[in-house]
């Protein structure tokens, strides 16, 4: 406030009237000769200057009254509040008004307290100089701490999602009432999700919802009652108790309708049925039971809605065997009797009671009767392969270990001579791991006194004379060990040959596995046997905004504008914005256009921006602005913004733990067009209250977008890269005669890479099931990079919106995971081949039971650009009419072929189908013919490639085996707003092969 004195509109009329008649001179018009010296002359005045201008309620302001022309002891103070207005034509009232108390006065000097909250006026006047300032000092007095609260809420009864607005009132020490200053507190905090005085509650229950004042421990302690009840159903779950039972025990079987935010919702709100279950399951009421051990999806589903306007979460039931009730011993070779020198396997498993197999049960020493060394246990695989040595009747007894009384006796007759030539190591099946590409053979050669005349080797399919190698016959009768090599990554076949004097040749052979690693199943814990970066991911900028926002969502800028659309942005603006003095500025009536989201991505993140036009809110500020001149007591008009611009940068970076986190940092909000119109008033007069509007109102704006479409922003980003972390389980349907069964997948990102075209993500993945075999090989065979120790680059490509690539060792997993749960081990008769052509092939009455001693795998290691699929040690056993006559055999077989991985449209989406193509590689070992079988085994070997399984391959060529579904990405998941069954719609455009990835490229539709 000006310190220069100013004269009062009280005495400066008063001295106009007495200069009129002569300034009061009492001499008349007396003339003088006197002249006074010209001295400049102080014109009378009087100033209010205050030591502060705000204060909060009981505190004290000093007021000092300056100037001239007035006596300083008996000068007053003229208090009013801003709104009380002063009579026209009446002297000024030195009474004070309410809540106004003048501590001391001295000298022209006042302490003043003030205990009401107003913006007061605060002038010096002196009666008896008539003089009063008019400028007053204006001094704001806000509430002081509050002493109590109180709470109203709106509404009190509400379902999950929604918001209530909370009104909050405090009164201070002195009676003063105000509502600034507070947030809600809200008991319990699950769900809660306040902005501002709005609260979202997302959890069904009872809420207390008390304000609390900001920075402080004061709060309402009479809280409101709000009820929040469940939403629509959004979700079935499927729950089983318990999830995990014995074969012939049984499930309870409930099935949970759950809203968005997975509050249950009533069975008749929602009426719920099972979806069709695996024929070897049976239900009576809600109980399931089964005899039959393995994995099963089971999955709820709406009675009477299309299952696409929910999202389906199935429970995996699981079944074990029982107790061991039989030991079954199948030997291989199986036939009445043995020679000398031969090598018997014979693979003991267990059954429960119901037939399922009980893998992994421990066998005790095998009992040999008589214990004449005639029969000799193996070293390597003791309970599993025995050398016979001396002819005799043998009675060989398994037994289980942990159950001494499961037990099985295979009688053994040793008669005449054996082969000339036995492997002992590595056993059929076996799978081998080291960093050199060699195998140590184990073998032993019978001398049938004519003497050794030769002894070669090979490895591979190719029997020509130059793929065999010479070795020296070295002793015989004795088990000797010699290292061959080189292997290759994937099926070896190792083949040993001796010939004696006389002229009589024998070849032996095995099929095994051989990689530098291997991945374990780990059913248990799956992230053992991961594959790191087995799937990798490009997501173009065009997910993340193609410019083309139509419905239904298919990119993230979409999602967050029709988020942004069903946000209520005023239900996240506090009432009052502000409060000063009498003064309460309220907003109501806002209205906005359809936002609009921009997105581009920039190295390690994105850039944000929001556009929400034609933006308009009714402003009223209820109060009066009153001293000496009265106007309008209540003014109210309009805020209104052609365009409100908020851009944020967005980082997106994965921890530690693999978990992909997306943070906006500081949010730029800019109004354009800020159109300010009160009551059409515009000037120095609401000058401050139109500061006080456009201040608070873009702070008010900006916070509401900080606290909630950046936390929308954040989430969406986050949850839509979370999706890319899998752990789901899916139904295998039934191959052949073999049951349906079930296989799981889980992914979790490994690295994340984001830059302007887009983002990178690789991702480790295993897949894994359920053990249904009696076999313990190292695991799910290692591409290894094909055994070169340079490592081999592969690169995401960049030309489509979306590619994904699948390494041959998570295809291998699947294969493997498939064959671990014993569903390849099936029988193959006309009934099962009834999709084949069997007029092509001379055979009727087939009954062939298979026996998968290794699982199919996939390669391209030497292939030249192709992936084959290989299959070891197939031991097959069965009866059939073959070219007329009756046949009974037993044989090992290895197989490799050209396979295709092509992209077909299944059920529920596009998949990779495997299929085979072109001419096999074949190696069929006959271990036992029926002696009436009028063929030799020679040429019964060439029939059965060629007029048997290459016919019935190449009936079975370009048709899909079987296929693995490509994930899809739910979007409905993401918001409640977002419709049900919206997937990001990707058309898969080509499939190719590099670098042993698997990559399949396309667009967003």
């Amino acid at each position: 406030m000006p310190l220069y004195k100013r004269l009062s509109f009280f005495v400066l009329p008063i001295l106009l009237v007495l200069a009129a008649c002569g300034g009061g001179n009492t001499h008349g018009d007396q003339d003088t000769d006197v002249q006074e010296e010209d001295v400049p002359v102080t014109p009378p005045g009087i100033d209010t200057v205050v030591s502060t201008t705000a204060i909060k309620a009981g505190g004290e302001v000093e007021v000092q009254c300056v100037g001239n022309g007035f006596n300083p002891n008996t000068v007053q103070l003229i208090i009013r509040p801003q709104d009380d207005p002063q009579p026209e034509g009446e002297l000024p009232d030195p009474a004070l008004p309410e809540g106004v108390a003048i501590k001391s006065q001295k000298q022209g000097k006042f302490t003043v307290e003030f205990t009401k909250t107003d913006r007061f006026l605060v002038a010096c006047y002196s009666a008896e100089s008539m003089m009063l300032d008019d400028t007053p000092a204006r001094i704001i007095v806000s509430p002081a701490n509050a002493v109590s609260i109180e709470t109203e809420v709106d509404p009190k009864e509400i379902t999950a999602g929604e918001r209530v607005t909370v009104i909050c009132t405090a009164v201070d020490r002195y009676g003063n009432v105000f509502s600034s200053g507070m947030h809600p507190y809200v008991v319990p905090s699950q769900g809660v999700h306040p902005s501002g005085l709005s609260v979202q509650l997302t959890v069904v229950g009872s809420y207390d919802i008390a304000c609390a004042l900001t920075d402080t421990d004061v709060v309402d302690r009479t809280p409101e009652k709000v009820t929040v009840s469940p939403g629509m159903a959004k979700k079935i779950l499927t729950r089983l108790s318990p999830a995990e039972i014995e074969a012939g025990g049984k499930t309870t079987l409930s099935c949970e309708p759950l809203d968005f935010y997975d509050n249950p919702v009533p069975l008749k709100d929602c009426p719920v049925s099972v979806a069709p279950l695996s024929p070897v399951l049976t239900m009576n009421g809600m109980n399931i039971t089964t005899t039959a051990a393995g994995v099963y999806p089971i999955k709820c589903i709406p009675s009477a809605i299309d299952w696409s306007y929910f999202q389906l979460i199935p429970a995996n039931l699981i079944v074990n065997p029982g107790p061991p009730k039989t030991l079954v011993l199948e030997p291989s070779p199986k036939k009445p009797f043995y020679g000398t020198n031969e090598v018997l396997r014979v693979d003991a498993h267990a059954l429960d009671q119901y037939g399922n197999m009980i893998p992994d049960l421990e066998l005790s020493p095998v009992d040999i009767s008589p214990n004449t060394g005639g029969i000799v246990p193996v070293d390597t695989d003791p309970t599993g392969m025995f050398l016979m040595q001396e002819e005799g009747v043998y009675h060989l007894t398994f037994r289980l270990a942990q159950f001494p009384t499961v037990y099985n006796v295979l009688e053994v007759i040793v008669e005449g001579s054996g082969p000339l030539l036995s492997i002992l190591y590595p056993e059929r099946g076996a799978t081998l791991k080291s960093d050199k590409p060699t195998v140590t053979v184990s073998y032993i050669i019978a001398d049938d006194e004519t003497g050794i005349k030769s002894l070669k080797w090979a490895i591979g399919f190719d029997t020509s004379p130059e793929s065999w190698h010479g070795l020296p016959p070295g002793r015989t009768n004795v088990p000797v060990t010699v290292t061959l090599g080189p292997l290759s990554q994937g099926l070896n076949i190792v083949r040993m040959e001796v010939e004696n004097n006389a002229g009589l040749k024998t070849e032996a052979r095995v099929g095994i596995y051989f990689s530098s690693d291997y991945y374990e199943n780990h059913k248990n814990n799956p992230a053992l046997g991961i594959v790191k970066e087995g799937v990798r991911a490009f997501l173009g900028r065009n997910l993340i905004d193609d410019q083309d926002h139509s419905l239904p969502p298919n990119d993230v800028a979409t999602i967050i504008e029709l988020l942004l659309t069903s946000l209520d942005i005023g239900a996240l603006l506090p009432n009052p914005v502000a409060e000063s003095g009498p003064y309460r500025v309220e907003l109501s009536n806002l209205s906005y256009g359809k936002p609009t989201v921009n997105m581009w991505l920039n190295e390690g993140g994105m850039v944000v921006r929001i556009a929400i036009p034609n933006f308009k809110v009714k402003v009223s500020a209820i109060g009066e602005c009153n001293f000496i001149i009265d106007w309008c007591p209540d003014v109210s008009g309009w805020v209104s913004s052609s365009n409100i611009y908020a851009v944020t940068d967005v980082l997106i970076w994965m921890d530690e733990n693999g978990k992909i986190h997306a943070k906006s940092q500081e949010v730029k909000v800019n109004l354009y067009g800020l159109k300010v119109d009160i009551d059409g008033i515009l000037g120095d007069l609401l000058g401050w209250l139109i500061d006080i509007l456009v201040k608070t109102f873009t702070k008010t704006i900006e916070e509401a977008i900080e606290q909630q479409i950046v936390d929308l922003i954040d989430k969406t980003l986050t949850d839509l890269l979370g999706k890319f972390e899998i752990h789901e389980t899916f139904e295998i349907p039934a191959i052949l005669s073999s049951p349906p069964t079930a296989l799981s997948l889980y992914t979790k990102p490994g690295m994340l890479d984001v830059q302007p075209e887009g983002i990178w993500l690789d991702m480790g993945g295993t897949i894994y099931s359920k053990k249904g075999v009696n076999r313990n090989p190292l695991g799910s065979i290692a591409r290894a990079n094909c055994l070169n120790p340079k490592p081999q680059f592969f690169e995401m490509p960049r030309n489509r919106d979306i590619g994904l690539a699948a390494h041959d060792d998570i295809l291998n997993q699947a294969l493997f995971a498939l064959w671990w749960t014993g569903t390849l081990n099936f029988t193959l008769n006309e009934e099962t081949l009834a999709g084949v052509d069997m007029s092509k092939v001379p055979v009727r009455d087939l009954d062939v039971k298979l026996n998968f001693l290794l699982p199919p795998m996939l390669t391209d290691c030497g292939a030249e650009g192709k992936v084959r699929l290989q299959i070891g040690d197939l031991f097959a056993e069965g009866t059939m009419i073959f070219l007329g006559n009756n046949l009974e055999l037993t044989l090992f077989l290895q197989a490799e072929v050209d396979a295709n991985l092509t992209l077909v449209e299944g059920e529920e989406g596009p998949e990779v189908a495997l299929s085979i193509d072109g001419t096999p590689l074949l190696d069929i070992e006959l271990l036992t013919v029926n002696e009436d079988f009028p063929v030799s085994k020679e040429d019964l070997i060439e029939l059965l490639e060629g007029d048997l399984i290459s016919t019935l391959l190449k009936d079975l060529a370009g048709k899909e085996l079987f296929s693995f579904a490509i994930p899809k990405v739910d979007l409905s998941s993401l918001a409640n707003e977002i419709p049900k069954e919206t997937e990001l719609d990707i058309v898969f455009t080509n499939l190719y092969r590099e670098g042993g990835f698997t990559v399949a490229q396309g667009y967003l539709r």
